[in-house]
């Protein structure tokens, strides 16, 4: 993981152990986890969808029509679909995450709620690139 991520390795692991820890404290506790953070806070969360992988290998301009198709059956269920970019690592650049962003709002159309997750593959700059190009893109 390089160095100049936002977030550590150290950090994500911290995260996920004390998740576990309240999901422990839940199930012992029998009932929600609310009343142990302060209270509920809503009534209701609303859900998206997101199900995309790259095939390590393939080229990216054959993977995206099966992503946009993907995402738009997604898009049918929840209403609201999440992109997953941050293809630097598998040796593609930001200008790619764009366009597969661009390819998955052409597919989804213009009501549906689309987001955006690097999952930590770029570093502050490329990250502050990669928004501003998707800021016409209308992404959540």
């Amino acid at each position: 993981m390089p160095s100049d991520l936002a977030v550590s390795g150290a950090t994500v692991v911290r995260q996920r152990r004390q998740c576990r820890a309240l999901g422990l404290r839940g199930t012992l506790w029998g009932g929600s986890l609310a009343p142990l953070l302060g209270g509920r806070r809503r009534d209701a969360i609303r859900a998206y969808a997101t199900g995309h992988h790259f095939e390590h290998g393939a080229l990216l301009t054959e993977q995206y029509n099966q992503i946009g198709d993907e995402a738009a059956t997604n898009a049918e269920l929840f209403g609201a679909v999440k992109a997953m970019v941050g293809l630097a690592p598998l040796g593609h650049a930001p200008a790619e995450d764009v366009e597969l962003v661009a390819r998955i709002r052409e597919a989804v159309g213009p009501d549906v709620t689309l987001i955006v997750d690097t999952n930590y593959a770029c570093n502050a700059a490329t990250a502050r690139q990669v928004g501003r190009e998707l800021a016409g893109i209308d992404v959540y």
